[in-house]
């Protein structure tokens, strides 16, 4: 961010500084499309609501993304634009100091936007402004920028039914079995927690809007020693917070709740690598074990195997299943752990074949489809 102003703070339109590509020319009218879908369908923009959208240039993602936005002026002319880059934080904090409740606020980040200590998107919640937020667009490969515009095609109006079904079924099981492409398997006993969803239906909730893309169901066993067996990850985030994918699938020994990891006496995940043993070192040296918390049921058709999204805080809503590794979770609190023991939350990616609820032997999932 410059220090001294080089633009109007405030433009109705989005001017672009550098050309687009053919590529990215195309898919800013694929884009066009789902955006229009979240701002109606999830956030319901009324045209007496501002939207205010705060962007950069830094990568061509960036661009496509400001450019799709862009297209709703033609039918909703309260929208302003800045151009983060170019402008002070104080001169950016006074502008958001001027919307009201039911307002919006795009946030479209090649990393993160910093405002000196104020944290965006909470702040905004905490005064009923609507945001969304788009981060980290500068890990994202441009071979991938494709699956990304893909992912906000996500839409609760399409999706609700499944999420909710999935939701039902989980909540009231006892058991559940996944199982592996590999053949491994690892049961979950005693129950899940109370499902919580993210698929951009914000009735009854106090924050309107979140990180995109969305589309996830997600729980954790309530007791969570009462999870034992194996499963196969097939990818991982590296310590850069980028999707890494082994040569081949390593199996995670999962006893009590726990990963079986002692290098000291030469146990280790089997396939295992250096980059993935670094990691589980970190979370072992950093909480004193390495606890599995997360059962994450990702819905977004737009990433997956076939189509990757190297930035995982994205990736995590990918078609199928991911847990995550260490203590933390910001959503469900146990008396077994601590707050001030937790550190890590890092999801991995399941190389899913079927999951079962054991209760009564429904397939959850099947052969690439959720069949509930």
């Amino acid at each position: 961010m410059v220090t001294e102003t080089e633009s109007p703070l405030i433009t109705s339109n989005y001017k672009p500084t550098k050309e687009l590509s053919n590529e990215g020319a195309d898919l800013v009218d694929r884009a066009k499309t789902y955006i229009r879908a979240i701002l109606h369908d999830s956030l319901h923009i009324q045209p007496s609501e501002r939207v205010y959208i705060l962007y950069d240039e830094d990568v061509e993602l960036t661009q496509i993304l400001t450019a799709a936005y862009a297209d709703i002026a033609n039918e909703h002319t309260n929208i302003d634009f800045t151009n983060f880059n170019q402008h002070t934080a104080d001169d950016i904090l006074a502008h958001l100091a001027t919307l009201k409740a039911n307002d919006c606020v795009i946030l479209i980040q090649s990393q993160q936007f910093r405002l000196n200590e104020y944290r965006i998107r909470l702040e905004l919640f905490k005064r009923n402004i609507k945001t969304i937020e788009h981060l980290h667009l500068n890990i994202i490969k441009p071979k991938e920028y494709k699956n990304y515009v893909e992912s906000l095609a996500f839409s609760p109006v399409k999706y609700r039914d499944l999420a909710l079904r999935i939701k039902d079924k989980l909540d009231k099981c006892q058991k559940v079995l996944v199982e592996c492409q590999d053949g491994s398997q690892c049961e979950y006993t005693g129950g899940m927690n109370d499902c919580k969803l993210n698929i951009g239906d914000y009735k009854g909730m106090s924050g309107i809007g979140g990180t995109y893309p969305i589309g996830e169901v997600f729980t954790e066993s309530r007791d969570l020693s009462k999870v034992n067996g194996q499963m196969s990850i097939w990818a991982y985030p590296s310590l850069a917070k980028t999707l890494e994918i082994p040569p081949e699938p390593i199996v995670l020994t999962i006893k009590n709740g726990l990963i079986e990891f002692d290098p000291e006496n030469g146990i280790y995940p089997k396939n295992s690598t250096e980059t993935f043993n670094q990691l589980l070192t970190l979370i072992r040296d950093g909480e004193g074990e390495i606890c599995v918390r997360e059962f994450g049921l990702g819905l977004n058709e737009g990433m997956g195997k076939s189509a990757i999204v190297t930035d995982v805080s994205a990736f995590e809503r990918q078609h199928g299943m991911h847990i995550s590794l260490g203590k933390k979770h910001n959503v469900y609190k146990t008396s077994a752990i601590k707050t001030k023991q937790t550190r890590f939350h890092i999801d991995v990616f399941i190389d899913l074949k079927n999951i079962t609820i054991l209760d009564d032997n429904t397939c959850l999932f099947d052969d690439g489809k959720y069949l509930v």
